[in-house]
């Protein structure tokens, strides 16, 4: 029988990001530190809080005792103000481990009407007036001191010779903030006790959102907000832990994934995925164990011959890291595979922020989005490039349309199906120009033409309307288009870097102000400039046109 494979959502007990310092330390604080005190395990969704927590308890041992209550599945049920009253049951129940009957009378307690009128306070639910009389009524205070006594009787009892119940409280941030906010108040105001060591799993933001749900905001001003936010964290924690995520060994956890997958990687490989997965989602355990989830399912599924060679695999790898980081961008490659040209690849890689908008009409992404995907994209583009060329092949460029297609039976979005390739027209009069002058544009297509006997043109109508040129000698790389717009043409060029070494090419491009839009490692370069319907030269682009024709012959 074969063994499980894949990644659950369970919580790690072994280390392995290599942060024994870290929870080794933790360990020896929480063991040593004075009581009552309360820590904070800080971090975001899927940082391996839970983890943390688990290998600090096992690094405690049974020398020390430990308690450990989890939110979440409280949470799944409609309990409203109960739950504060769950919790503590649980607690009171875990740190007796209901053995005296003095523990089994403090749990009946905390479910009668003392806890509930003064949970109920702490909640905002106590707004009946003889209620909020009865919670200051000297006879409430006393049996409230009771109840603290009675749990600090059972805390002592429970510590031991060590002299302390370390209580670890999980997943508090998974809560709704104001919820979270609340138990937070309730162990506060029932558990502060001697002897008691609390850790909890909680995130500052959640906590400032949930102050803020359940008192309101003090301004229309953000800096208020948190300030407040920020004391209540700070009465509730004496001692905040962030997860060190910066000093994860991903290497090792990447390494130790694909063992657990049965495929060996070269230490060269595993600095290859390592990039990918940094410069993608991030060193995010759980985000990571998805990333591999997806890729097990795939090679196990999927039996195309595309995915034989261990370029392609790695290929696949990069594709999921898309998929999973830059969903946007993904959508945009998978829909729009039939159509790809290696352009879009290299704008996507290397060019501005206003060259995608104008030239990927249909693809909507943010700014901040795009400065994450350029590092990600220029390692991905040179993974497409097998042959390690100034330029992206056809049969390169095929290879990623096969793998994106293949990608996206793990695709959470509807857009796996593919847009239809025919927009592609025969002749210029199917084009949609609006009101531009189809002579014009004749001419200009005439002009790029003339360049050499072995150029074609490519007529589409997109959203706009485009021509483009490829040459034999280049492989069919693209290196003219011409998109249409209102009376004008925005003029892309692709060459290889020789072009501007031409005193004359350079003259042209520093007199028409045209914009470099790429210039990487390859030497490759996209360059444009608008051209409008009253000019009546296009000798410049005859040669632009000539210079970056030739530059492609040069590569064979």
């Amino acid at each position: 029988m074969e063994k499980n494979s894949g990644f659950t959502d369970q919580a790690a007990v072994k280390d392995l990001f290599d942060i024994k310092k870290y929870t080794e330390g933790l360990t020896q604080f929480i063991s040593t530190c004075n009581t009552p005190m309360t820590i904070s395990i800080q971090g975001s969704w899927g940082t391996g809080k839970t983890s943390i927590m688990q290998i600090v308890k096992g690094y405690l041992g049974s020398n020390i005792q430990t308690v450990w209550f989890n939110t979440w599945q409280f949470s799944q049920f409609n309990l409203e103000d109960k739950l504060p009253l769950v919790m503590l049951s649980k607690l009171v129940s875990a740190v007796s481990d209901n053995k005296s009957e003095q523990a089994k009378n403090l749990v009946k307690k905390v479910f009668e009407g003392i806890s509930r009128i003064a949970v109920g306070y702490v909640t905002g639910g106590a707004t009946n007036g003889e209620e909020i009389k009865e919670l200051f009524s000297q006879d409430f205070i006393g049996q409230l001191d009771s109840l603290k006594e009675s749990f600090q009787s059972l805390v002592n009892q429970r510590a031991g010779e060590n002299g302390r119940v370390v209580i670890f409280v999980d997943d508090l941030d998974r809560l709704e903030p104001r919820k979270a906010v609340e138990l937070l108040e309730v162990l506060k105001l029932f558990l502060d006790c001697e002897n008691c060591v609390f850790v909890l799993a909680i995130d500052y933001d959640v906590v400032c959102r949930g102050v803020e749900a359940k008192y309101g905001k003090l301004s229309d001003e953000k800096t208020p907000n948190e300030n407040k936010g920020k004391s209540f964290f700070d009465k509730i924690i004496q001692v905040p832990f962030k997860m060190p995520v910066a000093e994860y060994n991903i290497k090792n956890y990447i390494k130790s994934c694909f063992e657990e997958i049965g495929i060996t990687c070269s230490p060269e490989e595993l600095a290859v995925y390592e990039d990918l997965i940094r410069k993608s989602i991030g060193v995010n355990p759980r985000s990571m164990k998805r990333l591999f989830n997806a890729y097990l399912l795939l090679k196990i599924v999927v039996t195309d011959a595309v995915l034989r060679s261990d370029e392609n695999k790695l290929l696949l790898f990069a594709v999921l890291c898309l998929q999973h980081a830059f969903e946007k961008t993904y959508e945009y490659l998978v829909r729009n595979r039939n159509d790809l040209k290696s352009y879009d690849l290299s704008i996507l890689e290397s060019g501005e922020f206003q060259d995608v908008k104008e030239r990927i009409t249909d693809f909507k992404i943010s700014e901040n989005e795009f400065i994450r995907l350029r590092p990600f994209m220029e390692s991905f583009v040179s993974l497409i490039k097998k042959n390690n060329d100034n330029g992206i092949s056809d049969d390169e460029l095929q290879n990623l349309v096969n793998v994106l297609g293949i990608s996206s039976l793990t695709s959470a979005g509807d857009e796996s199906k593919p847009r239809s390739s025919k927009t592609e027209v025969s002749d210029i009069h199917d084009l949609n120009l609006g009101g531009n002058d189809i002579s014009f544009l004749q001419k200009m297509i005439d002009a790029v033409k003339g360049v050499a006997p072995d150029i074609r043109e490519s007529l589409r109508n997109n959203k706009t309307p485009k021509v483009d040129f490829k040459n034999q000698n280049g492989r069919g790389q693209t290196f003219v288009e011409f998109f249409v717009f209102k009376k004008s043409y925005d003029v892309y060029f692709t060459g290889c870097d020789d072009v501007f070494k031409t005193p004359e090419n350079a003259e042209i491009l520093k007199s028409r102000k045209v914009r470099r839009i790429q210039e990487n490692s390859s030497k490759n370069f996209y360059i444009r400039f608008r051209v409008y319907e009253n000019d009546s030269e296009l000798s410049d682009l005859r040669v632009l046109a000539k210079a970056c024709y030739e530059s492609f012959g040069e590569q064979i």
